[in-house]
Formats: C-alpha cells, sequence, structure tokens
C-alpha cells in the first residue's frame, strides 16, 4: 500500500499488520495457521498448494481465504489487460471453497486491492430484482423509497456443492493499517462496521470486450456505476451491515419542507432485528434539476 511506517526506514511496512497476524491477535482462544497455497502469481502446483489444501481439509474450524493484487501487479507505470485474479490465485480459492462445502464449515474471502477484481467464480448469485438504483429515476415527493439489501436467490445444487453453507465475500480494498478493523468486524468485536461498496465490480468479459486504458465513461456500456449499463458482479452500493439482509429494515423518504419553500427534508429509518449492534452507512447522492442546470 502508500502508507508506510514514518519511523523505520529500512523496514516500511513493518507496522502494518497482515491479515494472519490480525486473525492470530483476535483468535485468543483458539490456533491460527497460515498457509500460503498459492503466491500472487503463481502459474504451476506446488507442495505448498496441496499442503494447504490438506490443512483446510484437516485442521480448519474456519477457513479466510486472503487474495487479491499487489502493487507487483499494479500501480503507476504499470497496467492490468485483465481484471480477474493472477496466476492459480481463482482455481485454489475455487478448490479450498469446495472442501469448506463438503466438510460445512465457513469460509471467508477477503480481496485486497486497488484496482478492479472481477471474482466471477467466487461470488454465489444475487437477486436484484428489487435493488432501487438511484440513478434509474427521481422518487416522487413524499413517496416512500424502500432500499433492500441484495440477497442470495434460490442455489442451484451445483452452487450448493461449490460454495459454503456460510460463506462471506468482503472487499477490503487495499486495507494497510485498517486491516485490524476488518478482522474485528470478522469476529464480532464492536459495532459491525461493514460499509457498502464504492465501486461497480465488472464481469471478467468485461476486460476482453473493453479497453482498460480507454476513460471514456460514457463510451459504449459506459464504465463505473454512474454509466455503466452491462452486466455487473456487484453493484455499487451493495452491502449487508448485518448478518442476514433481512435482520435491516431501511426506508427513506424525501419531502420539500413547505409548498414552494425548495427546502427538502430527507428522512431515512433503519431499524434491527437482531440481538447485535451494528452500523449503517447511507448513502443519499443530490442531482440538481434542469432548470438548475
Amino acid at each position: 500500500g502508500d502508507e508506510v511506517c514514518p519511523t523505520d526506514s529500512n523496514s516500511p511496512y513493518r507496522c502494518i499488520p497482515t491479515i494472519y497476524q490480525a486473525i492470530r491477535e483476535y483468535n485468543v482462544k483458539g490456533q491460527t495457521f497460515l498457509f500460503t497455497g498459492v503466491d500472487e502469481k503463481s502459474a504451476e502446483k506446488t507442495d505448498h498448494y496441496s499442503h494447504a489444501l490438506a490443512a483446510v481439509s484437516d485442521l480448519a474450524d474456519v477457513v479466510v481465504l486472503s487474495m487479491g493484487i499487489s502493487m507487483s501487479s499494479e500501480r503507476e507505470g504499470i497496467d492490468r489487460t485483465a481484471t480477474t485474479l493472477p496466476g492459480l490465485q481463482n482455481q485454489f480459492a475455487l478448490d479450498v471453497l469446495l472442501i469448506a462445502a463438503a466438510r460445512d464449515i465457513p469460509a471467508v474471502l477477503v480481496l485486497t486491492n486497488g484496482g478492479a477484481l472481477s471474482v466471477d467464480d467466487l461470488l454465489p448469485a444475487r437477486n436484484y430484482s428489487s435493488v432501487y438504483n438511484a440513478d434509474a429515476s427521481s422518487p416522487q415527493l413524499g413517496a416512500r423509497i424502500d432500499l433492500p439489501d441484495c440477497y442470495l436467490g434460490d442455489t442451484t445444487d451445483t452452487e450448493r456443492v461449490k460454495y459454503p453453507r456460510r460463506y462471506a465475500v468482503v472487499e477490503a480494498y487495499n486495507p494497510s493499517l485498517g486491516m485490524k478493523s476488518v478482522v474485528s468486524a470478522l469476529f464480532g468485536i464492536g459495532s459491525i462496521s461493514w460499509g457498502r461498496l464504492v465501486t461497480t465490480m465488472y464481469p471478467k468479459s468485461w476486460a476482453e470486450t473493453h479497453k482498460t486504458d480507454q476513460y471514456d465513461m460514457s463510451a459504449g456500456d459506459g464504465l463505473t456505476y454512474r454509466y455503466y449499463t452491462g452486466s455487473k458482479l456487484s453493484t455499487f452500493g451493495e452491502g449487508m451491515p448485518g448478518e442476514d439482509p433481512k435482520s435491516m429494515k431501511l426506508f427513506c423518504s424525501v419531502q420539500e419542507k413547505s409548498s414552494g419553500s425548495r427546502i427538502w427534508k430527507v428522512m431515512c429509518h433503519v431499524s434491527n432485528e437482531t440481538n447485535r449492534p451494528f452500523s449503517a452507512l447511507i448513502m443519499i447522492f443530490a442531482r440538481a434539476s434542469q432548470r438548475i442546470r
């Protein structure tokens, strides 16, 4: 990451905890094992690959997979031509999830990346039929706007085998010094602060039909949540602040304070139907009227 330790020029990243170090710190009543099944860009399976799978099969009660890219894959002066996980990461993750599903143990995939990642094979299908798209149309004044979380649809037999019954995907971006916060949320310590996606996740086919160095936001089927009209893996604003998407009810309304006042009031109501506290991140966007434009 770009964050470094200011007092240690010889080891500028020494103060930034790895996900393994953070988990070990919080897992005080259990054992934490680290197995590097594949490197970021591994092209061939080694003994490390099989040893890691054996650990999932024989040792693990919970699996935390950390996958992604570092500055060796993308940084200033280095651009990627694909948005998929490099090397054997995708296949390794699938093998791990298959074992976790067979053993019925929980698994968490933590993605660490600065640029976009396409993880088509690692995301179960979600139902977007009731997700409100703030870009589609402006709501009527005073109308109730339901903003439900995305949820898992009816899984196929193949998906039930492929993914563990208890499976979560965390987009951690480039957490750096924030890794302890990510892990504390995994352990349910304190107020759960899971946020919402601040980017649109494209499918892997996106890079096959788009030039990754093309930055015209509105060309073709567009770029980013604002203009992109193609298929999505996950959409901007998606996220689950609680364990169960049905556990949090959220609706918002917008009203003019008084007729002709041009002063608007936005009210959002959040209810938590679980016995565990969590914070809810609400993003509100305003768009100028045609008259103002």
